[in-house]
């Protein structure tokens, strides 16, 4: 038997505690669908308690259904709503396959699910779980392989790190000894070029040959520049002195001549030595003018040079403890000309141009010490 309290959350219409309740305008309450079944039956939508008409569409009675929930809570700790079916306080047991609704023993007899197949809840949950578990397997082994790909990929990146790392370091040593290498090349050139101020490297080009900034191509100007006179200085041809002069040792420079009409190639010992002539003795070189070759090493007379083929860039190649000053044609290597000289003084590259001269950067060097 039902206590008073309970009583007093019970249907008027199904005498069980109220599921979904809504309250009529006499303030009356009832299931709803035991409302609505009761209405079926009736000709007016009366009340089930007092018979009264009602005046409007029933309103959730919110307040009463929450008492009732914790109500049935209260006296049934385990119960929960997923397990209890609202409209008949039954526990649900059943699993309806065609409604895949979970259903109590009384809906499952109603006539909403007539002719439904059923199952029970307990044993569906175990198949379910039993599918669950079959699908997460391969899931589980897939997560298994991620997790460990990942751990690789985490310890080749933390690798990598730490290479990039000591490759910073690295980098940064080496442009540190670059920075100090380059320091120190600054100030030796700057101690050099003090140095040879100080001796006076002289101006030697005369005052129509016009030197690039680099000093790496001449070429003859049609006017005069104003230049200091000073005695080093050609004042009879267009020529120009190499600044670094040789006591010793094989050294070689290219000189790039293209299609110049005329040039002069060669070596100049130190002190020049001017005559009343056109050449200078302590002169050794070869011209080419007006498509002629000819070897010049005065006061000597010129010699003509035969040749079979017109020349682009001469290679020069001075070996001065040999006593050897020898022309190349620097593609090919073809040989132009030799002088033979016992080298006493200082010697000093030479050029001279009515067109324009390039001395390119190749350079070999060998020195005797």
């Amino acid at each position: 038997m039902a206590s008073r309290s309970e009583e007093d959350l019970c249907c008027p219409v199904c005498h069980e505690v109220f599921r979904d309740p809504v309250v009529l305008s006499c303030s009356h309450s009832s299931c709803k669908d035991c409302l609505n079944n009761w209405w079926r039956e009736k000709p007016s939508h009366e009340c089930p308690v007092c018979k009264r008409i009602s005046s409007m569409e029933p309103s959730s009675n919110l307040a009463l259904k929450n008492l009732c929930e914790a109500f049935l809570l209260e006296r049934d700790p385990e119960a929960s709503e997923a397990r209890f079916c609202i409209p008949h306080s039954e526990k649900v047991e059943f699993f309806c396959l065609d409604h895949q609704l979970p259903v109590c023993l009384v809906c499952r007899d109603s006539e909403n699910h007539s002719d439904h197949r059923f199952r029970p809840i307990d044993e569906l949950s175990r198949q379910r779980k039993q599918e669950l578990e079959e699908t997460l397997k391969p899931l589980q082994e897939k997560l298994e392989l991620f997790e460990q790909v990942k751990e690789k990929s985490d310890q080749t990146m933390e690798h990598m790190k730490v290479q990039a790392r000591r490759t910073e370091t690295q980098i940064r040593k080496k442009f540190k000894k670059l920075h100090w290498f380059l320091v120190e090349e600054e100030e030796a050139r700057m101690t050099a070029l003090r140095e040879e101020f100080g001796q006076k490297n002289p101006n030697t080009a005369d005052t129509y040959l016009i030197l690039s900034k680099d000093l790496t191509t001449l070429r003859f100007g049609k006017e005069e520049q104003m230049l200091p006179e000073n005695p080093e200085r050609f004042d009879s041809y267009c020529c120009v002195r190499g600044s670094e002069g040789f006591i010793s040792g094989t050294h070689s420079w290219d000189v790039q001549v293209g299609d110049s009409e005329y040039w002069e190639l060669g070596v100049l010992a130190e002190p020049v030595q001017k005559t009343q002539t056109r050449r200078w003795s302590g002169y050794w070189g070869i011209v080419f003018d007006e498509g002629e070759y000819s070897a010049e090493a005065p006061p000597a007379p010129s010699i003509d040079l035969t040749v079979q083929k017109t020349f682009h860039k001469i290679r020069v190649i001075l070996d001065w403890d040999g006593g050897k000053l020898a022309f190349y044609d620097a593609h090919t290597n073809t040989h132009i000309h030799t002088f033979t000289h016992t080298f006493t003084e200082r010697i000093f590259p030479s050029f001279n141009t009515l067109d324009e001269l390039k001395i390119l950067p190749a350079k070999v060097c060998v020195s005797v010490g």
